[in-house]
């Protein structure tokens, strides 16, 4: 089982041209970050169940009638906006003792932004993860989830968390040279997860919403590395 890690030792910021706008299906598209929403709604409206309807009517209303030609911009802006309608909407045809905040949700609003980091880092956890399924040999993702969950371990001790878990052996070095790639390889899957809820996004606008969201630490390390 020999490690398998990208060639080029940098990421690219805003290497992909996927404009959310033009998606084929504004339903499906939208799925995608369905978590972030409806975590967010419950946070604010402590209601699962309206958080749920008002969910529904959003996506049945983008099976019908798609994004809009005049929707440009941040997606997770127009999710937002989105959100808070299709909550008004909810509470207008079943009146609740619980009123939606609607004040509340507006775009720079923290508990937004915390939830839709955490939809995007677990977008991205996926992809590594699929990864290394897809990839006999390589553990990328499992050396990236051990380190994580356990800060304190050495790399040695991890070594072998990671050799247990694939009954092989694995060394102390072979472990470190995974783990750099599962870190490269990460930052980039988040570079390119920003630059799909953007619209034609240029390298700043990718490096301006990573700020935004919280990210940026993790991608600026393996910006401009030498290969």
């Amino acid at each position: 089982m020999s490690p398998s890690h990208p060639t080029d030792r940098t990421i690219q910021l805003a290497r992909q041209s996927t404009r959310w706008s033009q998606a084929d299906s504004a339903g499906g598209y939208t799925m995608r970050y369905i978590t972030a929403m409806r975590n967010y709604l419950i946070d604010l409206w402590g209601d699962g169940e309206a958080a749920d309807k008002s969910l529904v009517l959003l996506l049945g209303h983008l099976a019908s009638k798609g994004f809009g030609e005049s929707e440009k911009g941040r997606l997770r802006d127009y999710l937002l906006r989105s959100a808070r309608g299709a909550a008004t909407a909810q509470y207008r045809r079943e009146p609740s003792e619980v009123v939606p905040p609607i004040d509340q949700m507006q775009v720079d609003d923290p508990a937004w932004l915390d939830n839709w980091r955490e939809c995007l880092l677990a977008r991205v956890w996926r992809a590594l993860e699929r990864f290394e399924h897809a990839n006999p040999g390589n553990f990328e993702y499992s050396a990236l989830r051990l380190a994580t969950d356990h800060p304190d371990d050495t790399e040695s001790m991890l070594a072998i968390r990671v050799g247990n878990k694939f009954e092989t052996q694995v060394t102390p070095q072979r472990f470190r040279i995974t783990l750099e790639a599962a870190r490269l390889r990460f930052a980039q899957l988040i570079a390119d997860e920003v630059t799909d809820t953007l619209e034609s996004p240029t390298t700043e606008d990718v490096n301006a919403e990573l700020a935004a969201i919280g990210l940026q630490h993790l991608v600026v390390p393996f910006l401009g590395r030498t290969k």
